[in-house]
């Protein structure tokens, strides 16, 4: 009640939540939006800044293939050295990239076909020594995984400029790269081209 006796005027009910409810909701939403459109602009860059296709890269010189560990090396860890004269495709991936690990299978039928003909694959991946059970059990589960793979390779991975994964670079015999791309397809293409 009021001084005069009167009752207090009722405030009109809202249909939308209370002002501080609407303002986390407010915020939500944005921050939905902010990943949305994140995820919009890494998709365009990856489309528009990689060829399809690959195409050529280089000359750059096959850096030493420094890594914090190696898997599927029982001679020892693969070097420059031990790979002159070979063509060396290198994989730059990643246990956490679905493209990489869908195109594992198709990697390892290519590794089958050209192996016996001077083309060697080693893998790189940044993940560090933490997750080499995890890469090894990875390996394991696809058949013909049986190339090299080196972890804790994020500042090899730097060196060779990779982006974006699954990246694949072809180097020659000379220890020079090629080509690079991010379809095994493409690169079979360009190898058979070569040789």
């Amino acid at each position: 009640m009021t001084a005069d006796g009167t009752p207090p005027p009722q405030t009109p009910p809202t249909n939308g939540p209370a002002p501080r409810r609407r303002r986390r909701l407010d915020g939500l939403a944005g921050l939905a939006l902010v990943v949305l459109a994140t995820v919009a602009v890494a998709a365009l860059l990856e489309r528009f800044t990689r060829p399809a296709d690959g195409g050529a890269y280089g000359p750059y010189p096959l850096p030493p293939l420094l890594a914090e560990g190696w898997i599927n090396t029982p001679d020892g860890s693969p070097t420059r050295e031990s790979l002159r004269g070979k063509h060396v495709v290198v994989d730059s991936w990643a246990t956490w990239c679905g493209p990489c690990v869908a195109s594992l299978p198709r990697l390892a039928e290519f590794h089958q076909r050209w192996r016996d003909r001077g083309v060697a694959v080693i893998g790189l991946t940044s993940e560090p020594a933490s997750s080499a059970e995890a890469i090894r059990d990875l390996a394991d589960r696809v058949d013909g995984m049986t190339w090299p793979i080196g972890y804790g390779a994020g500042m090899l991975n730097d060196q060779l400029g990779v982006t974006m994964l699954p990246t694949y670079t072809l180097y020659g015999p000379d220890g020079m790269s090629l080509w690079r791309g991010g379809s095994v397809d493409a690169l079979e293409r360009e190898l058979a081209s070569r040789l």
